[in-house]
């Protein structure tokens, strides 16, 4: 079919002037554009990959030797992801360890880490790894800088009293010494029934040598506190009593004898005298310690034997 002719030349000036603004609205209003604010979306409707993420306050800490430091992670959740996760330290150097405790479920887990610092741990920096993961999003790590100072010496010097007022007399000490922290035994200077001396370590001991026809040691340990709580310590309170209980002691050789102690109460065998009486119990519960002893080799017991929890019975047998 032949297209039909102009019958005009207004006609024809009136269809050219259609193409210019069709090619103006193709420009500006491009089809399938309008006034719609909304975002751009993915057009296979995927979202965010599932994932989490950690943080550690603090991200550093300074603890002694001896002691304990506290640290705070907290996984985030996110891109749908909810399964289980957990924390780990990585790096402790020998004598730290760490215990990990909480979690929990929905957008984030809380975790207590509590790393332990041995009292042989010599002071300087470590840089742990605190990493976070779980199952099929990627792990995540965050590093936490460890500063190990050396241990306090002690507190504010305090004075100690030991009072021997209530001992025999065969018990009064010719030799009282004491330990203070790491710092070694020193020999208190004096004499009589009253001993005193300064502390400022944690953990102390005292010692006192008695000669009632048989050298006699006694040593006890305890801490800075419990010294402090009892002060003036009367050492040989409570009272003795009265109570007696006897007993045989197999297998001492001619140079060997054995010491039992039972409370305030004690007694000596020998290889020769094998039969044991302990003398000057009172009545309750007490331990017995007994340790055998070659004089020939000194004083230093090579054999010890604890029993718990004894009733002391006058009259009766060990």
């Amino acid at each position: 079919m032949r297209p039909r002719p102009f019958r005009s030349l207004q006609e024809v000036r009136r269809r050219s002037f259609c193409f210019p603004l069709l090619l103006v609205a193709l420009l500006f209003f491009p089809p399938g554009c309008g006034s719609d604010s909304g975002g751009v979306t993915d057009p296979n409707g995927d979202g965010p990959d599932p994932a989490i993420a950690l943080s550690v306050s603090p991200t550093s800490g300074t603890v002694e030797a001896g002691s304990t430091l506290s640290v705070s992670a907290t996984v985030t959740r996110s891109g749908g992801f909810e399964g289980g996760v957990t924390v780990e330290v990585l790096g402790l150097p020998s004598g730290v360890t760490v215990s990990v405790t909480g979690g929990g479920t929905g957008t984030t887990a809380n975790f207590g880490i509590e790393l332990a610092v041995a009292a042989s741990v010599a002071a300087g920096s470590h840089e742990l790894t605190v990493r976070a993961t779980g199952t099929g999003v990627a792990a995540v790590s965050r590093t936490f800088a460890l500063t190990v100072s050396e241990p306090d010496p002690g507190g504010d010097p305090a004075q100690v009293t030991l009072d021997f007022g209530g001992c025999l007399a065969s018990d009064q000490p010719i030799w009282v010494g004491y330990l203070d922290g790491s710092a070694g035994w020193e020999q208190v200077a004096g004499s009589g029934p009253v001993w005193t001396f300064e502390i400022t370590a944690d953990e102390v001991a005292y010692a006192w040598v008695s000669d009632h026809g048989l050298i006699m040691t006694q040593v006890t340990h305890l801490t800075r506190e419990e010294l402090l709580a009892v002060q003036p310590l009367r050492v040989c309170s409570p009272d003795r009593g009265e109570g007696v209980m006897t007993g045989t002691v197999s297998g001492l050789g001619s140079s060997e004898i054995a010491t039992v102690s039972m409370g305030f109460g004690s007694g000596v065998a020998t290889g020769a005298a094998p039969q044991l009486e302990v003398s000057r119990l009172a009545d309750g519960v007490v331990d017995l310690v007994a340790g055998r002893i070659d004089l020939t080799s000194g004083m230093i017991p090579d054999r010890l034997l604890i029993r718990r929890d004894v009733e002391v019975v006058d009259g009766g047998s060990l």
